[in-house]
């Protein structure tokens, strides 16, 4: 198992085109048992989120500094949530762009944006047919999972985020830490919880609350977002995230963190549980 579902407080490899239809699909024989405790499986999950990163371009995105010192220049589409933010910065982004890289629109994209649909949508025509405004950020972390070999019964494959961290939060309900548990993630709160590289962040908007499993009904899209912990930096204050369309790009997001010791904690930033 992973080990926890990471939501804060509201907390160039060749570029290659393929034909249209050729997706590459994620499915591979499930090759994960002890997600939590298997340094290889974490490493597999961050190498593959980082090679897509390095295929975008290596698009950087800041939001480790507080909304009241945060560098609004350039000013990019990152909407803070209602009352998460100084009212002189109600209704304007957050966060520095410090390296573009390729869009999704991009061509030279296309063809990983569309690869990323395969373990949610099967379909070839369905996914062909997707605008390329669709939003993806879950598919990415689901066709990540898959790649590194997580079944579906280990990883909640879906369109929403909400889905697959609801499904960690009513196994852990259910089962616990206990090898009835089949999860390869658990849902922990993100304060006051060490993160470690293959956890994933994830974040809420809203007013939405992650634990509130009754709110995980099937088919429910409620805004929310997750990126994959790949790693840290000075000194672990400074987390780095990678996810898919944040910016309409795969982008490494820098979190703050704090070191105590050996581990590193997210500080508050824009969500409330985290999955590992």
């Amino acid at each position: 198992m992973l080990a926890r579902i990471i939501a804060p407080a509201m907390l160039a490899a060749a570029l290659w085109i393929a034909p249209a239809a050729a997706y590459e699909l994620c499915d591979r024989t499930p090759v994960v048992t002890d997600v939590i405790n298997d340094a290889t499986v974490r490493q597999r999950i961050v190498d593959t989120a980082v090679e897509e990163w390095r295929r975008f371009g290596f698009q950087v995105l800041d939001l480790s500094t507080s909304e009241q010192d945060a560098d609004l220049s350039p000013i990019i589409g990152f909407s803070v949530p209602a009352g998460e933010a100084p009212s002189s910065l109600h209704g304007q982004p957050k966060g520095r762009l410090l390296r573009i890289g390729l869009a999704e629109g991009d061509f030279e994209a296309t063809y990983a944006v569309r690869s990323y649909w395969s373990p949610v949508i099967p379909d070839d025509t369905t996914i062909a047919a997707l605008p390329v405004s669709a939003q993806w950020s879950s598919a990415f972390v689901s066709w990540v999972m898959c790649r590194a070999g997580l079944s579906e019964t280990q990883f909640h494959r879906n369109v929403a985020h909400v889905q697959y961290v609801g499904a960690a939060y009513a196994n852990q309900n259910t089962y616990g830490d206990t090898e009835h548990n089949l999860s390869a993630y658990n849902a922990r709160p993100a304060l006051g919880t060490p993160v470690r590289a293959g956890d994933l962040a994830c974040f809420s908007y809203y007013g939405i609350v992650f634990s509130e499993v009754s709110a995980f009904a099937e088919g429910v899209h409620t805004p929310s977002h997750c990126d994959i912990i790949v790693g840290f930096s000075h000194g672990g204050t400074r987390i780095l995230a990678i996810g898919g369309n944040v910016e309409q790009s795969v982008t490494m997001s820098v979190f703050a963190g704090r070191r105590d010791g050996d581990n590193v904690y997210l500080v508050a930033a824009r969500g409330e549980t985290r999955i590992g």
